[in-house]
């Protein structure tokens, strides 16, 4: 074997390589950041309530909850976000396990002062709501949040204070 050989030898080997190293790369980058989805937007979202008396008037005290629990920024939307009050009434005469019915009582604009949640970062909101005497068993939160077109919700019953 001449020093010509060897030499083209050399060069189809190192190409060789690099296309099966350049292979094994976006295999790695596909797994990563597609099937991994380390790099995906997530979001998670909470609501709660608590209601609590004073001065002979009923307060309920809202905590709305984001947080990115993924490494990218996700941009919120503030149209088509918001938090819903809903009141559950008691059913008469039920005979089987039913649902309870929901009266829409407000909704409000959420977030409004952030445009988008950083990595790893949590948003927390508190309202405080005064109740005029309204007759519900429980109350239910509705919270949804809209993020680079995708809706994220969630929903919580509230105890009410004493019988209504």
């Amino acid at each position: 074997m001449d020093l010509e050989t060897a030499s083209e030898i050399s060069t189809i080997a190192q190409q060789i390589v690099a296309i099966v190293g350049i292979g094994a790369a976006g295999i790695w980058a596909y797994y990563r950041f597609v099937k991994g989805r380390k790099y995906a937007p997530r979001l998670t979202i909470g609501v709660s309530g608590t209601t609590i008396a004073r001065a002979g008037s009923t307060f309920l005290v809202i905590t709305v909850k984001v947080q990115n629990v993924g490494t990218s920024r996700i941009d919120l939307a503030q149209k088509g976000s918001g938090l819903e009050l809903s009141g559950l009434s008691k059913l008469e005469d039920v005979e089987e396990a039913e649902s309870v019915p929901a009266r829409q009582l407000a909704t409000w604009d959420i977030l409004e002062s952030h445009k988008w949640v950083e990595p790893l970062e949590t948003i927390e909101e508190q309202r405080l709501i005064q109740l005029e005497e309204i007759p519900f068993v429980a109350l239910q939160l509705w919270l949804r949040v809209v993020t680079n077109g995708t809706a994220v919700e969630t929903t919580q019953i509230v105890e009410m204070l004493g019988e209504p």
